[in-house]
């Protein structure tokens, strides 16, 4: 028995004697590092912006590898050869890693991107231009290279008059005056021009300006109108004449006037000088009743119920010529993923003399939002369209989306008679206004739209 378990045994010691002296003979395989070579032997280079650049590595020892592109630390290829526009102006560092098993191999380029230079071609090539005192000057501007995003300026003795690329202007006085025009493009890339005007002084006939100027005028009741004259030729024996409805109230040069009646009113001006030359002009004046004034609130004004916690006075983020005021009021759901129309109330129930306005006008910026804001007589659970947008009319959807204004104030009305079938606000006690509606009334999904809107300029008319 002891023999066979020796016998055994050493069978045992054999096997594994020749188990170990197979392995020991085993060789592990070596990756050898990549060997990389780069076309693009410039280490700094310059291109302009939206110019294609191509950079490659090419592996040269035929070793499987990986390669990434990096533009200032970001990826942006994975693959040997990257082809690369550059959309803004700036130093950028390009770094290419080829890597395997083996090791890795790094390429590093600095890149200086310039922008496209603005060429701008003018109508008036010269250095000087000579008219007469009441004369209309025309310059344009048209650009022939660098074009992306061009902004134009204007100015005389250094004050901006146009930014558009046409120049037109009307000089009054005599004298010499500095034109210069700057424009700018998406590069920051300029271009300038300067010319010297001599107007020369001549007799002019009679000639007045205006302010504001002839045309469509709103005003508050209780506001005060007020329309200034400037009198640039003619002026001997001018008379001055004001009329409000056809009736005769002012021969002062100024028109100075409180309006306390709600409604429309048309202003004329007539002019006579010793010539008998005559200027005559006229005013379009609508005054509204102001429901409340955001320009001094510090806090919501409590005639505004806050439904959704959404609503708060903010500073206007869109000052325009629609609308300058400091302050509006701020919608944001943008906490909530779920369809709302945002509404909020504007309550009534303190205001008297409901029964003399039949329409309500307010502003809004919906901005690329595709909302459709509507006003509901919550009391008599009518919800409706504004009757006009920006003073036109519209039946489609299709045909709001055209009126619209993305980039501007849209001045909304909503016409109690012909929209609501009710011929004023009498026995109305809230307004409940819900900003993120779609065409149909619905609530507007969360997609698509950010959520935000601006209101201002509550107002009631008559």
């Amino acid at each position: 028995m002891k023999h066979v378990l020796k016998r055994a045994l050493w069978v045992l010691l054999l096997g594994i004697f020749a188990v170990l002296g197979s392995c020991s003979d085993d060789k592990t395989e070596t990756v050898a590092p990549p060997v990389v070579s780069f076309p693009v032997t410039d280490a700094e280079m310059e291109v302009d912006v939206e110019e294609e650049i191509t950079f490659e590595a090419v592996v040269e020892n035929d070793e499987e590898a990986s390669c990434i592109w990096y533009v200032n630390g970001v990826a942006a290829a994975s693959a040997p050869t990257m082809t690369y526009a550059f959309t803004q102006v700036g130093l950028y560092t390009v770094r290419c890693e080829v890597y395997n098993d083996g090791g890795r191999i790094a390429k590093v380029y600095k890149v200086k991107v310039n922008g496209i230079p603005l060429k701008v071609e003018f109508s008036d090539s010269g250095n000087t231009v000579s008219c007469d005192q009441g004369d209309e000057v025309r310059i344009s501007a048209t650009v022939v290279g660098g074009d992306k995003e061009v902004k134009h300026s204007w100015s005389i003795d250094g004050t901006v008059v146009s930014e558009t690329a046409d120049f037109i202007h009307t000089f009054m006085e005599p004298g010499t005056f500095t034109l210069a025009y700057a424009g700018v493009n998406a590069y920051r890339m300029t271009a300038a021009k300067s010319w010297t005007v001599q107007v020369a002084e001549v007799e002019l006939p009679l000639t007045i300006e205006f302010s504001p100027v002839p045309g469509a005028v709103d005003r508050h009741r209780g506001d005060e109108v007020v329309i200034s004259t400037s009198v640039k030729g003619g002026a001997e024996g001018l008379v001055h004449e004001w009329k409000v409805d056809g009736a005769v109230v002012s021969s002062d040069a100024e028109f100075r006037r409180v309006f306390s009646e709600l409604g429309t009113f048309s202003i004329s001006y007539t002019g006579v000088n010793a010539k008998q030359e005559r200027v005559e002009k006229t005013w379009s004046l609508l005054v509204s009743h102001s429901v409340e004034d955001l320009e001094e609130a510090a806090a919501l004004p409590s005639v505004l119920v806050d439904q959704n916690k959404s609503i708060s006075v903010a500073e206007n983020p869109h000052v325009t010529a629609v609308n300058g005021s400091a302050k509006v009021l701020k919608s944001d759901m943008s906490s909530s993923s779920n369809p709302t129309s945002g509404r909020f109330w504007l309550d009534l129930s303190g205001m008297s003399d409901l029964a003399s306005y039949s329409a309500v006008r307010v502003k809004v910026w919906i901005g690329t939002n595709s909302y459709v804001p509507y006003m509901q007589l919550l009391d008599q659970g009518i919800n409706r369209r504004p009757t006009t947008l920006n003073g036109q009319r519209y039946t489609t959807e299709d045909e709001w989306r055209q009126i619209v204004r993305t980039d501007e104030w849209n001045v909304l009305v909503y016409d109690l008679p012909e929209t609501y079938g009710k011929e004023n606000l009498d026995g109305v006690v809230t307004l409940d206004f819900r900003p993120m509606s779609n065409f149909d009334g619905s609530n507007a999904p969360a997609e698509n739209n950010d959520r935000i809107l601006y209101y201002d300029d509550f107002e009631f008319l008559k």
